[in-house]
């Protein structure tokens, strides 16, 4: 009987894993992916807020708010309407390991910009072209071709940009953002900053 209940939880986790963060549970360790929470309840939070949504069903929420902000972005040609403010993620950061962060962004750069620019509310936030997390979203494309432009950006040019975020911006109803592994992508391109 203990034998039956011990398979049937291995078999529930090994399933969560492989719907909910399967590139994550790969490419991460289990530090990495606490590091990785913190970014994705960081912006399930700030969707929450923006959309005043309380329901369970965060994708729910997601698609609300990308509905009524991606035409903003698209038209002012302004990705700020989808990020939390400069402060915001200042706070983020600082709440994260300096070390996981900057296997995503090119953290230092970042802030000897704010340093040098104290008037810019919008320094630069680029990936880390040698990071994890280019790595990841290369698997994460041949699981999901919608993020083949954004990992083709990365390889080519070393971050993402123009493509990546016309394709996530008009494709967005065919992210599954109960996907832990799509929700984290998505996450991540949403907080670089050009």
């Amino acid at each position: 009987m203990k034998t039956n209940y011990l398979i049937i939880i291995s078999l529930i986790l090994f399933f969560s894993c492989q719907r909910n963060g399967i590139v994550l549970c790969e490419l991460f360790n289990e530090e990495e992916i606490t590091e990785v929470d913190k970014i994705i309840q960081y912006y399930d939070s700030f969707i929450r807020v923006q959309t005043d949504y309380k329901g369970e069903d965060i994708s729910h929420a997601y698609q609300t708010f990308l509905q009524l902000n991606t035409i903003l972005a698209q038209e002012g040609n302004d990705m700020d309407v989808l990020r939390p403010s400069l402060n915001m993620q200042n706070a983020l950061f600082l709440a994260m390991k300096t070390e996981f962060i900057e296997e995503i962004f090119q953290l230092k750069a970042f802030y000897d910009h704010i340093g040098s620019h104290i008037e810019d509310s919008n320094p630069p936030l680029h990936i880390t072209p040698n990071g994890k997390f280019v790595k990841y979203l290369q698997e994460l494309a041949k699981i999901n071709p919608l993020f083949e432009p954004c990992a083709k950006e990365l390889s080519e040019k070393g971050d993402v940009g123009t493509e990546c975020y016309r394709t996530l911006l008009t494709k967005y109803a065919q992210i599954d953002f109960n996907n832990k592994d799509e929700r984290f992508a998505f996450i991540v391109c949403m907080l670089r900053r050009a």
